[in-house]
């Protein structure tokens, strides 16, 4: 279904091992290119404040595994309410220990979804405390939200993304691969903002590579920076990519066959 198609993967390889075995199952050729890196910003004044409001807390929400990943190596109870954005991190909360998780049923795996599962639940939040685990450029729609459901809210940021070490010739390297790239696929705008500085600082023009994002977000400032194709899918889930990837494939024979 993907044969012929060689597709860049921006996130870490941790995190997109299956997606990676399933694009290379169905036919396409794959390219590694981690765009960000995370670095932890606990200290140990950040733990201790952090256990020490936890039993107070009505909900705990990780937004992303890696929030989860920094997080979760500094606890050592788990005896709150938890919930995740995405199955990802449900998933990853779930092995270390958390046995019941609230997130999204089904796609879109996003913020506004995860507090409609919430809302369904009939999770009181009017007048409860709430933390909410996230990276230091993380959306705000979510605390904003529930700030106005009456929650009291606390946003601890526990990462940055920081922005790979290459040389210009690495990154020529990567682009002028054989066969070439033929779609990218960004999954945060830390992603695409360190994909921009890294092909001007090797003087390479990528803006008319198609791209792939999973938010609407992600399409505003991939266009704002000039990116003239973009797919975007319903969700980070796998198998959205894969149906937008499959929609990039249509359109190029359909643009073939004019």
């Amino acid at each position: 279904m993907l044969h012929g198609l060689t597709v860049m993967l921006t996130r870490q390889h941790s995190n997109t091992e299956s997606l990676q075995q399933q694009i290379q199952t169905l036919g396409a050729r794959t390219v590694s290119f981690p765009l960000f890196a995370v670095e932890s910003l606990m200290n140990v004044t950040m733990v201790n404040d952090i256990k020490n409001k936890l039993p107070a807390c009505a909900l705990a929400i990780c937004v992303s595994r890696n929030a989860a990943e920094v997080l979760l190596p500094h606890l050592d109870h788990t005896n709150v309410c938890w919930a995740a954005v995405g199955p990802g991190t449900a998933q990853y909360l779930q092995q270390q220990g958390i046995a019941d998780v609230l997130y999204p049923e089904k796609p879109p795996y996003n913020s506004q979804a995860l507090l409609q599962r919430l809302l369904a639940c009939n999770i009181t939040l009017k007048n409860q405390y709430i933390m909410i685990f996230t990276g230091e450029d993380g959306d705000g729609w979510l605390p904003t939200t529930l700030i106005k459901h009456g929650a009291k809210v606390d946003v601890v940021a526990l990462y940055k993304r920081i922005r790979p070490k290459l040389q210009p010739g690495q990154v020529t390297k990567m682009f002028n691969c054989d066969p070439k790239v033929d779609i990218i696929i960004v999954t945060c705008v830390t992603s695409l903002v360190n994909l921009i500085e890294l092909a001007e600082t090797a003087e390479l023009d990528i803006r008319t590579l198609p791209l792939l994002v999973i938010s609407k977000r992600i399409d505003k400032c991939a266009r704002e920076l000039g990116f003239t194709t973009v797919y975007v899918a319903s969700s980070i889930a796998d198998a959205d990519i894969i149906s937008e990837l499959k929609n990039h494939i249509q359109h190029k024979e359909q643009a073939i066959g004019t």
